[in-house]
C-alpha cells in the first residue's frame, strides 16, 4: 500500500485506483494480521446478553476499538505514502531537470472508492513537451490556474511524470 502510493501517487493516470486500491489492501492486510487479536477478542464473548450486560458491551467495545485502530493506521499509511511520494518528486526535482512551458488545457475530477462511496479529487490538466514527448499531468487545483493560460514547468529529465509549475520565477 505505502510502495504504491509512494511510487505512484503523483501520476494522475494512476491516482484514483491507487487511492480506492491502497485503502482496500490497507483494511484488508490489517484485519488478517489482526486476526490473532480477533479471535482474542471472540473468546470474551460471554454466553448471555442479559446475565454479562457488562461484559457483552466490553465484547463490542473491543470491536469498535480494533476498527478504529485499524482506519487510523490505513490514514496514517496513506499520508506516509503521500509524504515519500513528495520526497521522491523532490528527489528528482532536485538532479537532471529540464525546463518548459505547459498549458492548461482544463479540469478533471479523478474519482476513488472508499468503501461503497464514490469520491473524487478536482485536478487541473497540464499538458507540456518534454525530451519523452508530450505528457499531460495533473496539478491540485487549488493554484486557481484557467484554460489557455500558459505556465513555465520544470519537470525531471529522468522522470518526465515529476513536475512543479513554477508560477514565481524566483524560486
Amino acid at each position: 500500500m505505502v510502495f504504491l502510493t509512494s511510487t505512484l501517487h503523483h501520476n494522475i493516470e494512476y491516482w484514483g485506483t491507487i487511492k480506492s486500491w491502497g485503502i482496500v489492501l490497507g483494511i484488508s492486510g490489517f484485519i488478517v494480521l489482526g486476526f490473532n487479536i480477533i479471535t482474542k477478542i471472540e473468546l470474551l464473548k460471554p454466553a448471555s446478553v442479559r446475565m454479562y450486560a457488562l461484559k457483552w458491551m466490553l465484547y463490542i467495545m473491543s470491536y469498535f476499538i480494533f476498527l478504529a485502530l485499524v482506519v487510523i493506521a490505513v490514514i496514517k499509511l496513506e499520508e506516509l505514502g503521500e509524504w515519500a511520494n513528495s520526497r521522491l518528486k523532490d528527489y528528482y526535482l532536485s538532479n537532471e531537470i529540464a525546463e518548459t512551458q505547459g498549458s492548461v488545457i482544463g479540469e478533471v475530477d479523478i474519482p476513488y472508492r472508499v468503501r461503497y462511496t464514490l469520491h473524487s479529487k478536482r485536478y487541473t490538466l497540464i499538458e507540456y513537451n518534454t525530451n519523452k514527448g508530450i505528457i499531460r499531468q495533473g496539478t491540485d487545483s487549488e493554484m486557481k490556474l484557467t484554460v489557455g493560460d500558459s505556465v513555465p514547468i520544470v519537470y525531471s529529465k529522468i522522470h518526465p511524470s515529476f513536475f512543479k509549475v513554477r508560477l514565481n520565477q524566483h524560486n
